[in-house]
């Protein structure tokens, strides 16, 4: 849908949302200053993100795996930031996964 999912952290001591996840056109994503840049997003829009000068170290292949979400999980435990399984809810930032068709004529007809 030419949309990127994105947020912004900074590591001081412990993981730092500076800002909150969220869905956006590649041209509106707009970091506070100079970042490490991450994800899957950034070759399917690399013509875009290329030309950025915010991101000066782009990892492409860098995504997160079930092996470090554990551990933040297990640092979270430590500090009792636990919550029950039932109460264990995902992010979406999308509610709307697909276009109709006549939205997908009328953006091409646009």
């Amino acid at each position: 849908m030419g949309e990127v999912y994105w947020a912004q952290y900074r590591y001081d001591g412990g993981w730092q949302t500076v800002i909150e996840p969220m869905l956006s056109a590649p041209s509106a994503v707009s970091p506070l200053g100079r970042v490490v840049a991450c994800g899957n997003g950034l070759p399917a829009y690399s013509s875009w993100f290329d030309t950025q000068p915010f991101a000066f170290d782009a990892r492409q292949d860098c995504t997160p795996h079930a092996a470090q979400i554990a551990q933040l999980a297990r640092l979270g435990l430590v500090r009792g930031q636990a919550l029950a399984a039932r109460d264990a809810q995902p992010l979406y930032l999308r509610n709307k996964v697909a276009l109709t068709t006549s939205e997908r004529l009328a953006k091409v007809r646009a």
